[in-house]
């Protein structure tokens, strides 16, 4: 037995599980406590510009939680090994460039109304301009981010349900969850953040079938060997 090489394999495989649920975790923690926003756009820059720690920090969790989502198509992609393994590795592709999509048009918002503020006269001023100072590359990101990431999301749970590695309720669930939190996600909020804890809620089940695998399988004794057997008396 290679022990090393299945050390390797039970500690990746504990990683990946444990990104399957940090990622979620991060998100509905991210988008959840970022400040609500207002129907009108003044109001928002005004209600951010008020408590600007908190919302770096959510948009922050945001951020770290979407550059997770690579690990979550790898712990996909490793818990289906038979049965639906092609739409597994195309999840898995598209999970990494949605999230990073998605994750990069966040961080061009970001520095769009930092950069914004200085140079304007007040956050009222600030925010009726801000449309100008965001790239249309940041729009962009967002939208072709979300659209794969909707497609991941269909992939992988069409390649759970094929390798039957988890319950088919679960597998179906999954796919719902995500395109349940893609919806209802666009605006942050405590709303947006509850609407993302169902994807968590279903992904610990799938991290654990992911970290059971990972257990250490029992000895097995060498083929032809034979068991001890006490002397005769």
């Amino acid at each position: 037995m290679n022990t090393t090489s299945d050390t390797a394999s039970r500690s990746r495989r504990l990683l990946l599980a444990t990104g399957l649920v940090a990622a979620p975790a991060l998100m509905a923690l991210g988008i959840g406590f970022e400040p609500a926003v207002p129907a009108h756009r003044v109001a928002t820059f005004e209600a951010i510009a008020g408590q600007p720690g908190r919302y770096y920090l959510a948009v922050l969790a945001t951020i770290i939680g979407l550059g997770l989502l690579p690990v979550v198509g790898a712990g996909i992609a490793a818990l289906v090994q038979r049965r639906g393994r092609a739409a597994a590795t195309w999840a898995a592709a598209l999970f990494g460039i949605g999230g990073i999509a998605v994750a990069v048009g966040k961080g061009f918002q970001i520095i769009s109304w930092l950069e914004a503020a200085p140079r304007l006269a007040g956050y009222r001023e600030a925010f009726s301009h801000v449309g100008d100072q965001v790239p249309f590359g940041a729009e962009v990101f967002f939208i072709v981010g979300t659209v794969t990431l909707l497609s991941a999301a269909i992939l992988a749970a069409v390649a759970l349900w094929r390798s039957c590695t988890v319950p088919r309720w679960l597998a179906a669930g999954y796919g719902v969850c995500w395109v349940t939190a893609l919806f209802f996600s666009g605006d942050p909020g405590a709303g947006a953040g509850l609407a993302v804890l169902p994807l968590l809620v279903v992904s610990i089940p799938i991290a654990s079938a992911l970290a059971r695998d990972a257990a250490p399988e029992p000895a097995v004794p060498p083929a032809g060997s034979r068991p001890a057997h006490p002397a005769a008396a």
